[in-house]
């Protein structure tokens, strides 16, 4: 398994974390995602990122 990170959370790495989670991108397990404003935590757990 390839644990990834993405830095940004704007469009491009909100898609790519949908994909990756929905299964589309093999066998990758999303680990962080490094953005530069604190997100609310509860929009991060409906993401199931944390």
């Amino acid at each position: 398994m390839l644990k990834a990170g993405i830095i940004g959370y704007g469009t491009l790495g909100r898609t790519i974390s949908e994909l990756i989670e929905a299964g589309h991108a093999g066998d990758v397990e999303l680990k962080s995602v490094l953005v530069r404003r604190k997100r609310e935590q509860s929009m991060l757990i409906k993401k199931h990122l944390l």
